[in-house]
């Protein structure tokens, strides 16, 4: 059977367990502005290098709703894109498309996007379909993530999903630690290519981080502190005006409006782009 037919087969196959409008395009997620979040995308490039030495399989962003996680996680998955390393899989959860939230349609949907990636993992896909959609969450996350993931290291590539406000699934308290049971159990190991990028609201991490059942010497952590990006959303506050400002307005804003949004804001893009909406 040729690669177009096994994909096709798959995507038969999956049609009833995947999410539409998964993707960040999908729901016209906005990107970070110039000179925002430098110091975090830094970070995160760092890490995705394909010869890091680093341990940590699992890159956990937190962030209260509001500082501009989406937003981030847009940018890496378009800057990928640009550089010619784009992301293997993305799955962007939002409560407003409610195929998005639900627990079982994230990994068939991560499965779908890696068949279409990687013709290997579309051949390990298609043989496990074979026998019938894997019947529990555990066998799925083993027979279309692990195993197709597992076989993709042997190449080199750095294979990289990234899934979105994880926290935005349903019943997420015991969603979120059932699916990274089966992917980070405790005493178990993940290729040296295998990035996962995840986002959630603090608490959640919380929980996480406290576990007893998961290898945590697999995760890496980052808190989009609102203090820290006080500055950065000043910044994108003015960018923006220059580019809505009729010319010649040179007396408008002032300066003490600008400050005063600004102030309002208080660290949260999130507020800073919705209000500038309005203007």
């Amino acid at each position: 059977m040729n690669q177009f037919k096994i994909i096709e087969s798959i995507e038969k196959k999956l049609t009833n367990h995947v999410a539409a409008q998964h993707k960040f395009t999908d729901q016209s997620k906005s990107l970070c502005a110039a000179d925002t979040r430098v110091e975090i995308q830094g970070d995160i490039n760092r890490w995705l290098l394909p010869g890091s030495k680093s341990k940590e399989r699992i890159f956990w962003i937190t962030g209260i709703a509001g500082s501009g996680k989406s937003t981030l996680s847009a940018t890496i998955v378009e800057n990928l894109r640009e550089n010619k390393t784009p992301v293997a899989a993305q799955f962007f959860i939002s409560r407003n498309i409610p195929e998005t939230i639900d627990p079982a349609k994230i990994i068939p949907t991560i499965a779908l996007q890696l068949a279409e990636f990687f013709p290997a993992a579309a051949g390990i896909i298609h043989n496990v379909l074979r026998h019938g959609f894997p019947p529990t969450r555990k066998k799925q996350v083993e027979e279309l993530l692990i195993a197709p993931i597992q076989e993709l290291s042997k190449s080199g590539n750095v294979v990289i999903i990234l899934i979105d406000a994880l926290d935005e699934l349903q019943n997420a308290a015991q969603s979120v630690l059932e699916i990274l049971l089966h992917i980070a159990p405790r005493g178990c190991s993940l290729p040296d290519n295998d990035r996962f990028l995840i986002t959630s609201r603090p608490e959640h991490w919380a929980d996480i981080s406290k576990s007893k059942t998961l290898e945590l010497a697999m995760f890496k952590q980052h808190s989009l502190e609102i203090g820290s990006s006080v500055y950065e959303v000043q910044n994108f506050i003015v960018a923006r005006m220059k580019e809505i400002t009729p010319r010649n307005w040179d007396d408008w804003p002032t300066r003490k409006q600008l400050e005063q949004l600004s102030g309002k804001a208080n660290g949260l893009f999130h507020y800073a782009a919705t209000a500038l909406q309005w203007i």
